[in-house]
């Protein structure tokens, strides 16, 4: 008889995860050590350790950026992390929820809970340690060192496996972010997707469009939505500021697109400021971003 997959939890966890998450940027590659899967972008390193009691850590290619690591949230009996064939990071556990990590090619980080039946739990925890978190009017979440902003935080989501929104918001104390799913008193189809993406700073941060996008932005498609359409691409308050990118640099695009290249968005350092400054439309392609501009 054929041996049973040991990674096949965590593919069928994966499988659950690729059909809610609203975005399909690829899941990079990882490589397992003794203690550890890592993967790097171009722009970081994640390593997400075999035991879920230790923290995921984030290394920044770029020296004065600081180091992150966030411990997950402590569920009852979690397996050591199993890679899935995308490659999404899963623990498995007895507490009817299961957690996954994903190291994304556009050098964002995305933080899942699976939850499996009502019993799962409606609160989790991540701690981003030694730094401070502040929760957003939108929802977002800004993560900060000291006074600094060195990443961001989306506005949550969680969806049932029906497609049906399941009502989701972050609560912050101090440098611990809870992701508050609840979802027990209602009829919801089970499992259940819920989504922390942790994205490095807007400053020193890069957003890539993919081909379809780069044609939508070039063909001025892009311009005429909402700011929260935009976010959906984008996420947070990066949106009126690709939005108007796209507008100043229209010409720049079409060029960049009619030479079979994608377009990406440079923030360059600068001061912080109260809203997020215009990026830099910039033409990339081939293998660069683990070869997402197709």
């Amino acid at each position: 008889a054929q041996a049973a997959d040991p990674n096949a939890p965590a593919t069928d966890v994966a499988e659950t995860i690729a059909a809610a998450a609203p975005d399909a940027t690829p899941v990079l590659d990882s490589t397992r050590s003794a203690e550890a899967f890592a993967a790097g972008s171009g722009t970081s390193t994640v390593a997400v350790p075999l035991d879920a009691a230790d923290p995921v850590t984030i290394t920044s290619t770029d020296p004065s950026a600081p180091d992150l690591a966030v411990t997950l949230p402590n569920l009852g009996g979690t397996d050591d992390a199993r890679q899935a064939e995308d490659g999404t990071l899963v623990y498995t556990s007895d507490d009817d929820a299961s957690l996954a990590v994903q190291p994304l090619a556009d050098g964002s980080t995305r933080f899942l809970s699976v939850l499996e039946s009502k019993n799962a739990p409606e609160r989790y925890d991540y701690t981003f340690d030694g730094l401070a978190l502040e929760l957003q009017d939108d929802g977002s979440v800004v993560v900060l060192d000291v006074a600094t902003p060195v990443g961001f935080i989306p506005a949550p989501w969680a969806t049932d496996a029906d497609g049906t929104d399941v009502p989701t918001r972050y609560e912050v104390d101090g440098s611990t972010l809870t992701q508050v799913v609840p979802h027990a008193p209602d009829n919801y189809t089970y499992p259940i997707t819920a989504d922390p993406r942790y994205k490095p700073s807007w400053w020193n941060y890069t957003i890539l469009l993919n081909r379809a996008e780069t044609r939508d932005a070039k063909d001025g498609l892009l311009v005429g939505q909402t700011a929260s359409a935009i976010a959906a691409l984008a996420g947070g308050p990066a949106a009126v500021a690709i939005a108007a990118a796209i507008s100043v640099y229209s010409t720049a695009i079409s060029i960049y697109y009619d030479r079979g290249k994608c377009v990406k968005f440079v923030w360059y350092p600068t001061a912080f400021l109260s809203s997020i400054p215009m990026p830099v439309p910039q033409p990339y392609g081939g293998s660069k971003a683990g070869g997402y501009c197709r």
